[in-house]
């Protein structure tokens, strides 16, 4: 219970990116939000696109996490928050976490095994490997993180 109000079945940290969202997205013009799309079928692993983490520039009326959650497809629920601590920060970009059940839609994703050497083998920019540790810190416990143990 958060103010009086139940914000069950959704979990807190899943409430919590959503409003960080809309913040981010109300502080700064044209904002682009990272995806760190995360699942653990057969093994922990994240995905990117064309060689990045997928990126949204929300336009419209629809909040950024119902846009997110159209890249991820079906099945797919925000877990958490990648971004800074700090709103309207632009040191960072804001992000979502977002777990899947199955591969993305589309072509050109491909499922990177969520440990050192796979990292340092997929050569991601340093923006983005800076968003999957923010990822692998801010996620919730219960949420089997990858790499985390």
């Amino acid at each position: 219970i958060i103010a009086g109000t139940m914000v069950l079945p959704e979990t807190i940290p899943s409430t919590y990116a959503k409003l960080r969202a809309e913040l981010d997205r109300g502080f700064v013009d044209g904002t682009k939000f990272k995806l760190v799309l995360i699942s653990d079928v057969d093994q922990p692993r994240f995905w990117i696109r064309n060689g990045k983490l997928p990126t949204i520039a929300p336009a419209g009326d629809l909040p950024v996490w119902q846009d997110a959650l159209a890249i991820a497809g079906p099945g797919a629920e925000i877990v958490g928050w990648s971004g800074d601590r700090c709103a309207a920060s632009t040191d960072v970009a804001p992000g979502l976490v977002i777990r899947i059940e199955t591969p993305p839609p589309g072509d050109d994703w491909q499922g990177i095994p969520w440990q050192t050497d796979a990292l340092d083998a997929a050569n991601l920019r340093s923006d983005d490997r800076e968003a999957l540790t923010r990822s692998k810190m801010q996620i919730a416990p219960w949420i089997d993180a990858p790499g985390r143990s």
